[in-house]
């Protein structure tokens, strides 16, 4: 007789109690890993509820930030919000080389978004140099006008050039590493997977566009406001050493009301240059600390991991230190030769005057020496120019200090030297 086995009862409940209890767990886990990756989120609109409630309760601010366009506070709110989130992301990091790569994305995210507070903040005094800018462009010879326009366009191209190729190797990049991949991280390891591939790269395309346009072009365009001032008080010192030459050279119509007009155009020139230290004096230390660690770090980063990385993502990351570069040098050498030619001032000065006949005319002489005083006058003496006026030696040591550091950087890291010597 066959022997009939029964199966308890309880085995199928066991068996039906365990898939429940897998699946509450599952979704305890998901719950688990939706908070943990919502919680910079959290952090962050936390962080821009206190920093609205503190900054905009001041009348003045709140005036100069109700009287942007649309557009500009758009602007402004994305590139707060991604410095918070590349802050959060960096308070939030276990330490290790994940520390040191949220802290690079960090410093080039807050030098666009302090750039733009600059320009928020110092709006009024901007568009009052623009307009003194104006002015002064006005008395420029047409060989002036066009030899200005010539370098401001060189640089325009140059900076677009950087641009584009930053663009290129973004795209590259992401291609690489997938359209879910790159929106994973930038909507804080959100799972995205729900949504159709077509979407995901729309959305893509889309926020690789306005992150070019915003992050590097808010740069691009600071960048060159800073080159054109410089270009522009320079061109101004320029011209006014031809108009004193011209003027002292024609002996016959030599007066007093030229020596005066001379005088009230230097102290236009020189008012110019006041102005703009209020522009200059926050950007100096805010330029040269955030240009030495970004490329200490990207350093350190990039030939720490020269094995590990693809040839694209060096060349990336290298057009960035590039693009660094550009920015320090054009600003340091505009702003440094602005203020040698401020410099030529006097000199040229004694040179045209120096066989003037003073027992002509004695109230002609006394004018001439006063005007020799307020040229004499130290004009760079404020703080930002003061420290523009030592950019070029400055610049030559914080070169030798970087090569230094990348010179002890392969010392520590053999195999990477050893790995772009072979190629």
């Amino acid at each position: 007789m066959r022997t009939v086995t029964i199966l308890p009862m309880y085995n199928k409940t066991m068996h039906s109690s365990l898939k429940i209890g897998g699946i509450k767990s599952f979704l305890r886990d998901e719950k688990h890993s939706f908070l943990k990756a919502i919680r910079p989120i959290l952090l962050s609109l936390m962080i821009v509820g206190v920093q609205t409630t503190a900054y905009i309760k001041p009348s003045t601010l709140k005036e100069k930030t109700l009287s942007l366009r649309w557009w500009n506070i758009i602007i402004l709110i994305y590139l707060h919000l991604f410095s918070l989130k590349t802050f959060v992301a960096l308070i939030l990091t276990d330490g290790g080389m994940g520390f040191w790569m949220q802290l690079t994305t960090f410093l080039r995210s807050s030098v666009a978004t302090i750039s733009a507070d600059i320009y928020v903040v110092k709006r009024n005094k901007l568009h009052n140099l623009i307009q003194k800018m104006n002015r002064i462009f006005k008395r420029f010879t047409p060989e002036e006008k066009k030899s200005f326009k010539n370098k401001i366009l060189r640089g325009t191209f140059i900076l677009w050039v950087f641009m584009a190729l930053n663009f290129v190797f973004l795209v590259i990049n992401v291609y690489k590493i997938g359209m879910e991949k790159f929106l994973s991280v930038h909507f804080f390891s959100v799972r995205i997977k729900f949504v159709s591939p077509a979407t995901q790269y729309a959305v893509g395309c889309i926020l690789l566009l306005v992150r070019q346009a915003i992050m590097a072009g808010t740069l691009a365009f600071m960048i060159m406001f800073y080159v054109i001032l410089c270009e522009a008080i320079k061109c101004s010192f320029r011209s006014f050493n031809l108009d004193m030459i011209h003027t002292f050279h024609d002996n016959i119509s030599l007066d007093e009301k030229s020596v005066k007009r001379l005088q009230k155009y230097y102290v236009y020139v020189i008012d110019l240059v006041s102005h703009t230290d209020d522009v200059f004096s926050p950007a100096v230390f805010f330029w040269s600390s955030a240009f030495i660690m970004s490329v200490c770090i990207d350093i350190t980063f990039d030939i720490s991991l020269y094995n590990r990385m693809e040839t694209m993502s060096f060349l990336s990351s290298m057009q960035k230190l590039l693009l660094l570069f550009l920015a320090y040098i054009s600003i340091g050498f505009s702003a440094s030769l602005a203020i040698e030619e401020g410099r030529r001032c006097l000199p040229a000065f004694y040179k045209v005057t120096a066989s003037f006949d003073v027992t002509k005319n004695s109230y002609l002489t006394q004018a001439m020496h006063l005007f020799a005083l307020r040229l004499g006058t130290t004009q760079f003496s404020l703080t930002g120019w003061k420290f523009f006026d030592l950019t070029r030696g400055y610049m030559i040591t914080v070169f030798g200090i970087l090569g230094s550091y990348i010179i002890i950087v392969f010392q520590l890291n053999p195999e990477a030297m050893t790995a772009i010597i072979s190629g």
